[in-house]
């Protein structure tokens, strides 16, 4: 969370202790949050677009189950959302039996190349 948005910002620590009392494990939102210390020290990772002091309304109460635009991306039910620092990969739920088949694949051949390069000093 680096980046610092002008616009308003839905989500900060409540949103985050209520989150954590019901199982949710992250967010990924296409905006800004607030209270980032607080988030931090929570331990609840966070990928947004940055950040922003300013909260917003209580005037839409939102959906729950129907797809979402992610920068572009439908994200659906289902769908396997995963994130570390370098960012973000959405996979879909029929893709992920592939998707898992080519990872463990890249994997063995960059494991390979490791242990390559530890030979070559």
């Amino acid at each position: 969370m680096r980046t610092v948005s002008s616009g308003p910002a839905p989500w900060g620590d409540l949103l985050t202790a209520a989150a954590r009392l019901v199982g949710i494990a992250g967010l990924v939102i296409n905006g800004a949050v607030r209270d980032a210390a607080e988030i931090c020290r929570a331990g609840f990772p966070v990928f947004a677009r940055g950040l922003s002091i300013r909260g917003t309304t209580k005037t839409y109460r939102g959906t729950i189950g129907d797809p979402i635009d992610l920068a572009g991306l439908t994200v659906r039910r289902g769908d396997i959302v995963v994130g570390d620092r370098d960012g973000l990969v959405v996979i879909p739920a029929e893709e992920l039996d592939r998707s898992l088949e080519l990872a463990g694949g890249r994997e063995a051949t960059e494991s390979a190349y490791r242990q390559q390069a530890t030979t070559w000093s």
